[in-house]
């Protein structure tokens, strides 16, 4: 068996018809590939490329495609050529914008205080309840798995001021602060 690294995304095997056969690469009978389905012939290609491997060719966590080819002079070439290895996607998670929701009267506000208390989507949120002049002001800062839930809930009782951080800034700076709590934690 000759190695010949081609380059580095390139490796050629070159293999007698004995050692082929002898490997699982070809068919005894025939002289023909082998479909590599079968556990032999996946386990001769990965024995020369374990081999390869020990001789400078890289091609750790990469894909790898293989051909087999016969060739006249009674060898049997086989070209592996490792793929490009695929861009991976991340996902990054933000921290989410704070929303604010106008709630008329104190009744309503026992009312949306009782429901959160009782709902598993605010279980860790924390919210801020602010007085701004005669209506009360909730401010929070949902995440995205309970975000839809808070936001149906909380429009029940009142109407959505907007969401972010100035809104948040701006009742914290003209409202009164009458509690922080989070509905999911006992209150001391």
């Amino acid at each position: 068996m000759k190695l010949k690294i081609i380059d580095p995304e390139h490796l050629l095997a070159m293999l007698t018809r004995e050692e082929a056969q002898t490997l699982g690469i070809l068919e005894a009978d025939r002289g023909c590939p082998l479909r590599f389905s079968s556990f032999h012939s996946r386990l001769a290609a990965a024995r020369i490329l374990s081999i390869a491997c020990s001789h400078g060719f890289a091609c750790e966590n990469r894909r790898i495609t293989l051909r087999v080819l016969p060739s006249a002079e009674d060898q049997v070439l086989l070209l592996f050529t490792l793929e490009k290895p695929r861009r991976r996607t991340f996902r990054i998670r933000h921290q989410a914008a704070p929303a604010a929701f106008s709630i008329e009267n104190a009744g309503e506000l026992l009312d949306v205080l009782d429901r959160l208390r009782r709902s598993p989507a605010a279980a860790e949120t924390e919210f801020l309840l602010y007085r701004l002049g005669s209506t009360y002001a909730l401010v929070f800062a949902p995440p995205a798995t309970a975000r839809r839930a808070l936001f149906s809930l909380l429009s029940e009782y009142g109407t959505c001021l907007g969401r972010g951080t100035a809104l948040a800034a701006f009742a914290a700076e003209h409202g009164q602060l009458l509690r922080q709590f989070s509905p999911g934690k006992p209150q001391t």
